[in-house]
């Protein structure tokens, strides 16, 4: 994850390690498409590859260029909802596909919450943390949210809560 790691592989460098065989596919959570689109590329070198992505929000997008799922942190929080979204996308289902997508878009909203790279876990913690699922407490250097942040993200859970019960489930 470039944003938290500050690395990122540059396509030759992966093109270079497809000769490995201990190396099994490329997760990219580098948010940029275009990019992906490139590492794609290399399946005519790796067909066994698998590709997935990480920004949850292009999961659809990603299946559609060919790759095969996610490594998404909402999946921790709302599994049935990636599932379908896995599935709707596979079938290319367009209506649903759309329909889920914006469910990704509005859980999406916890990860704007915060300044830092962290917010993405802390987003992620903090929500688990409302459904029940566990402690939101973090290992240093991060710290739990704030009660300001952490009430937002309770408001942007109430919100996805209104607008469907079948996202807030926890289990697939």
């Amino acid at each position: 994850m470039p944003t938290l790691t500050k690395v990122w592989l540059e396509v030759e460098t992966l093109k270079s390690l497809a000769g490995q065989e201990r190396i099994l596919g490329v997760k990219d959570s580098s948010d940029d498409l275009d990019y992906y689109s490139e590492l794609y590329g290399l399946r005519s070198l790796r067909p066994d590859w698998s590709f997935l992505i990480g920004p949850e929000d292009k999961l659809i997008r990603s299946i559609s260029l060919g790759g095969n799922g996610g490594v998404n942190g909402g999946v921790n929080l709302f599994p049935r909802l990636f599932v379908d979204t896995y599935s709707a996308a596979v079938s290319k289902d367009p209506l649903r596909s759309s329909q889920l997508q914006r469910k990704i878009e509005a859980l999406g909203e916890i990860y704007t919450i915060g300044n830092y790279a962290s917010r993405f876990i802390k987003g992620t913690k903090c929500t688990a943390s409302l459904l029940g699922l566990c402690d939101d407490f973090m290992a240093e250097p991060f710290n739990r949210f704030y009660p300001e942040d952490r009430a937002n993200v309770a408001a942007i859970l109430e919100k996805l809560n209104s607008n469907s019960n079948e996202t807030t489930s926890t289990h697939s």
